[in-house]
């Protein structure tokens, strides 16, 4: 009962937003926008935490635009160690993480909703803080991601805009700190051009 009911509300949001008209079209030209959010790292190996970047967009047309924007994540978090006596529980981690990513974005009918999908670049350093002499360890690498999102969009006059986004990114193999997917929530505030 429950599986029908979310899929029914699903397949209603999605109606709403496929053939409800558009309020405002999306408009040909550029975008630029800071953002500010939350990453959500699959896995329970590195906490959530804040997210922030810049994006610039380029619309082409009504229906399809060009998007691309890079992003930035630090996390302190404390990551267990069974090979080390009970002792030490939990090893300081810290985590530098930039992605930046370059999308299609697609505007059905024309409307403020997008939904866009592309490639990227992930790069990750983290260093585990291990008590005693000389026994700290870091490592850095980089991924070629892929990633879908979704957003809306606002406009606040003739220039500004508010943009809620949802993306999901999946790295081409997944490392020592991070599993395979993050996903990320966060509000872009920005100015069209």
């Amino acid at each position: 009962m429950k599986t029908k009911m979310l899929n029914t509300i699903l397949l209603l949001a999605i109606s709403m937003v496929l053939f409800a008209p558009a309020a405002d079209a999306a408009e040909p030209g550029s975008n630029l926008a800071g953002y500010a959010g939350w990453l959500f790292p699959d896995g329970d190996r590195v906490d959530q935490d804040l997210v922030y970047g810049v994006s610039y967009g380029y619309n082409v047309n009504e229906n399809w635009g060009i998007y691309a924007k890079t992003g930035f994540f630090n996390v302190n978090s404390a990551v267990s160690n069974e090979d080390i006596q009970d002792a030490i529980d939990d090893l300081p981690l810290s985590l530098d993480l930039w992605m930046t990513d370059l999308n299609a974005i697609w505007y059905p009918r024309g409307g403020n909703f997008g939904l866009f999908a592309g490639l990227g670049y992930q790069s990750a350093r983290a260093d585990l803080y291990v008590p005693g002499e000389d026994n700290n360890r870091s490592v850095s690498d980089g991924y070629i991601t892929y990633n879908l999102g979704a957003n809306w969009q606002w406009n606040v006059g003739e220039a500004f805009f508010i943009r809620p986004e949802t993306t999901i990114r999946w790295v081409d193999q997944a490392d020592v700190v991070l599993d395979a997917s993050v996903w990320e929530a966060v509000m872009h505030f920005g100015w069209k051009f």
